[in-house]
């Protein structure tokens, strides 16, 4: 039998199929070498039915086995979205641990590397020094990291001296010690200039006086006469120093009787400054103590400290020694918002020109920031003030400074004794970063006497805080040092 059959796909179709239809169009859907047995036709060819059969047969095997070959991939693929999913899953389950355990470490790094006290300068981050026989009133430490304190010695002189990690250095001075060789005279503030001159301002009992020591504690004889420069006053107390950009030395604090706010102003040489105000100081009435003492980029001179009404107080004068009255209005600023008795002990200026005065407020160690014109800043803690107690009931601030971060440290004490450093972010709040997660670090391992202690930051941006401890026999110098 034979059939004529046009190949026209649709009669195709008919006969054979859709699927032999595209398996004989398009053969490459199917293995080559199962075809390889076609007939192949010519249009318009009398095909033979035993050639149709095989043609087909051949076709229809390659189909069913291709079924089989998608059937058997099919499987294969079902179930690799689901595998590929849980592997996901896995993936970001190990990403979230890793997260937690990076966010532990940061904060087991920052637990450990601030706030604490720091065990380079004794076992518990303090020492003690029975060699300086005296009341420490100032600190501050040098390009070396070197921590030197005045105060008036037992003997009635002025004292500085200079510790290296705790020990007296003994490359200044006598062992480590220098003595004003004037007597009654006590220092109350210290610093060293870019020379490495130790400059030293204090008081005896009717006058401002300063001495200037070199590198080595010998007289510069450069100051004053024999490194030592005086002036006359009436119930002089100077507090803090300060220089401007030129080696202009400044000196807060008060004189009189009713006590007023004054700045003392000097050339680098030791003389005073007509300059400024023309006679070299100003006394403010509007303010009772003048304690810390800052000079802002245009070389005016700040002052913080309190009023007659126990209100804390920050004024500012010009580097001519007129009161400034583009700052506040008045020239002042005179505090509302803490809690009476309020007082600012030290004033620091941080690198956009604000104000920030540290103290007390109450029984708390208080903190505030002014703008640069002299208006509180509402944007620092609450409505531009920030307190706390420390470990105990009672605190307070006696100096403040601000590290490259733009962080704000405070120094003072707590529980009435317990050397303890603040750390206040930009923002106004305490930083959990430094210290157990408090945003302040106490030392308890010795208790400061009655007298205030002083504060400064080293270079290496350690918080350092310095004052007379009791010991058998008499009072010893204490220093504390944290991380």
């Amino acid at each position: 039998m034979k059939i004529s059959i046009d190949l026209d796909s649709r009669r195709v179709r008919r006969v054979l199929g859709a699927a032999a239809v595209a398996a004989v169009f398009y053969p490459g859907w199917l293995l080559a070498s199962q075809l390889s047995g076609l007939v192949v036709f010519s249009p318009g060819e009398t095909i033979r039915a035993a050639d149709f059969n095989t043609n087909f047969q051949l076709i229809e095997t390659a189909l069913n086995d291709a079924d089989t070959r998608v059937t058997t991939v099919t499987n294969q693929v079902a179930p690799l979205p689901g595998q590929v999913t849980t592997l996901q899953s896995q993936v970001a389950s190990l990403q979230a641990q890793n997260a937690s355990l990076l966010g532990r470490l940061n904060t087991l790094q920052a637990f450990t590397l601030a706030g604490f006290p720091d065990p380079s300068l004794g076992p518990k981050g303090d020492v003690k020094s029975s060699l300086v026989e005296g009341t420490v009133y100032g600190v501050t430490t040098d390009s070396s990291a070197r921590i030197l304190v005045v105060g008036p010695a037992t003997s009635g002189e002025m004292y500085v001296a200079r510790f290296t990690n705790g020990s007296l250095d003994a490359t200044f001075g006598t062992n480590g010690i220098v003595l004003g060789g004037h007597s009654p005279s006590s220092g109350s503030a210290v610093l060293v200039d870019a020379m490495s001159r130790v400059l030293v301002v204090g008081s005896s009992t009717s006058s401002l006086d300063l001495w200037r020591f070199d590198a080595s504690g010998n007289p510069d004889a450069a100051f004053g006469t024999a490194g030592f420069a005086s002036v006359a006053g009436a119930s002089v107390t100077p507090a803090s120093v300060a220089l401007d950009a030129g080696g202009r030395i400044f000196v807060s604090g008060s004189s009189g009787s009713p006590a007023h706010v004054t700045v003392w102003c000097f050339t680098s040489a030791g003389a005073p400054d007509t300059t400024f105000n023309g006679t070299g100081n100003l006394v403010d009435p509007t303010g009772t103590f003048g304690v810390g003492v800052a000079i802002d980029s245009g070389g005016n001179v700040v002052v913080s400290g309190g009023t007659a009404t126990n209100n804390m107080g920050v004024w500012r004068y010009t580097a001519a020694g007129a009161v400034d009255a583009t700052f506040n209005g008045t020239g002042r600023y005179i505090d509302a918002l803490a809690a009476t008795p309020s007082f600012a002990s030290g004033v620091a200026i941080d690198g956009t020109g604000r104000i920030i005065a540290a103290g007390s407020s109450g029984s708390a160690m208080a903190t505030w920031r002014l703008k640069a014109t002299g208006a509180i800043d509402a944007t620092f803690g609450a409505g531009g003030l920030v307190t706390s107690v420390g470990i105990g009931a009672f605190a307070d601030a006696v100096g403040v400074a601000v590290d490259a971060a733009g962080r704000i440290l405070v120094g003072g004490q707590s529980f009435s004794g317990f050397p303890t450093v603040w750390r206040i972010s930009a923002q106004g709040q305490l930083d959990p970063s430094f210290g157990a997660g408090t945003g302040f670090a106490v030392n308890q391992d010795l208790f400061v006497n009655a007298a205030q202690p002083a504060f400064t930051v080293d270079p290496l941006g350690r918080p350092v805080i310095v004052g007379g401890v009791n010991v058998v026999g008499g009072e010893a110098v204490g220093l504390y040092r944290f991380d």
